[in-house]
């Protein structure tokens, strides 16, 4: 019964965990932080087991130990959607392989998931400020720029002049 409480609870942990990192990638909060939640998660999931991720960048994100023993790290890459390298999840082993192997690789569906998103809202945002033939800022981010610029003005007393320059039959 009590084996089963714990489980139960675990679970539940869990689960609470994964919930939270899927609320931070809807919130857009920075991938760093999310990268670092799913190492957690992850850790969480091997009893404590130390547990980082190697960006294809270079960064290393979440708790990396300062003291690795080689013949001891289980390591899991990941890749995105277009079969691009992204990272590489890893841990020091502790406990059953099979059970180590199955907890990378479920944070590394979260890891592909969050990274994929952030891609895919930081190609959207460019894609809305940016027109895409001349790749200069569009109609929307000037606007966009000049209430930010004009709630910036009205706070701090400066003075701000905007000048339109109109041109019939611009193409």
């Amino acid at each position: 019964e009590r084996r089963t409480r714990r489980q139960t609870s675990s679970q539940a942990e869990m689960e609470r965990r994964r919930g939270h990192i899927l609320e931070a990638m809807n919130a857009n909060r920075p991938l760093d932080e999310i990268v670092a939640e799913v190492c957690g998660l992850a850790s969480f999931q091997l009893g404590g087991a130390p547990c980082w991720c190697e960006m294809s960048d270079g960064r290393v994100l979440g708790a990396k130990p300062e003291v690795v023993h080689a013949a001891k790290v289980l390591r899991h890459p990941f890749a995105g959607a277009s079969g691009t390298e992204l990272g590489t999840i890893v841990t020091v082993a502790s406990g059953g392989r099979e059970r180590s192997d199955e907890a990378l690789a479920r944070a590394a569906r979260l890891m592909v998931l969050s990274m994929e998103k952030a891609r895919l809202h930081s190609d959207l945002v460019h894609r809305s400020e940016f027109d895409l033939l001349t790749e200069i800022h569009n109609r929307f981010w000037m606007e966009k720029h000049i209430d930010r610029k004009l709630r910036t003005v009205q706070d701090s007393h400066e003075v701000f002049g905007l000048i339109y320059v109109d041109l019939d039959r611009f193409k």
